[in-house]
């Protein structure tokens, strides 16, 4: 670092200091400052493992790529699922929220396969959402130690989540919500959207196709939205995964 960048951090953290000062409530100092530190080092662990990746697709000496392989391991998180399922109950790091997104730790349920680092998951939350409850015993463990105890899903809270941001909720044990809650949270998540896509009018269509090159990749967002919650439904009927 030169200098100059040296200078122009320390003005930065100074600025930053006095905003923190003011708006982050005193209890929320540990919280805040170990998401920016966890931020900050997996953001960089995650360029190294894709630049090793990237070195081990085009590598093709045999020793070269095992050391690549090795090397790759550090850069992993420790605590993730050994394997991660459909329907899987995890821990998922919120860190600090913004604005009024859920922060710390939550429960969460896995709803599809990965798809380029990120998986679609759906919160869990010991306050239910009002406008639509969905209240479900997971069965993991819990301060209470009540196996029985209730949670609810937080659909207002569902999004896709870097695979780095799980962490597995027991060291010996996997915890799945099973294929008839899966079945119930995807007419939910459908519902909740309230997607009508058969009733669009036409006009939407010819616009979306034939308008510009956002409005195409607007639709094609569209319906692997639909495609997630739809057919994944019927998926799971029939025992199969479609992600």
């Amino acid at each position: 670092m030169t200098e100059e960048e040296s200078r122009k951090l320390s003005s930065l953290i100074g600025s930053l200091k006095g905003t923190i000062i003011k708006n982050v409530k005193t209890d929320d100092f540990d919280l805040f400052f170990s998401w920016c530190n966890k931020l900050a080092l997996d953001t960089r662990k995650d360029k190294t493992e894709k630049s090793l990746l990237s070195k081990i697709k085009k590598e093709n000496d045999p020793t070269k790529k095992r050391e690549f392989i090795e090397e790759k391991k550090k850069f992993l998180p420790q605590n993730y699922p050994s394997k991660i399922e459909i329907g899987d109950i995890v821990h998922i790091n919120f860190g600090y929220g913004y604005c009024s997104e859920l922060s710390d730790g939550h429960y969460g349920i896995i709803m599809s396969d990965m798809k380029a680092n990120m998986y679609f998951i759906i919160p869990c939350s010991s306050e239910p959402l009002r406008i639509m409850e969905f209240p479900i015993k997971l069965g993991v463990p819990n301060k209470e130690r009540n196996k029985d105890k209730i949670s609810y899903l937080r659909f207002d809270q569902m999004r896709m989540v870097h695979y780095r941001r799980i962490e597995k909720v027991s060291y010996n044990k996997t915890y799945n919500v099973g294929k008839y809650n899966i079945l119930r949270i995807y007419k939910k998540i459908n519902e909740f959207f309230n997607f009508d896509i058969d009733n669009f009018p036409m006009e939407w269509y010819s616009y979306i196709i034939t308008n510009t090159q956002y409005g195409r990749i607007a639709y094609v967002q569209l319906s692997l939205i639909l495609c997630t919650v739809q057919l994944g439904s019927h998926a799971y009927v029939h025992g199969y995964s479609t992600m």
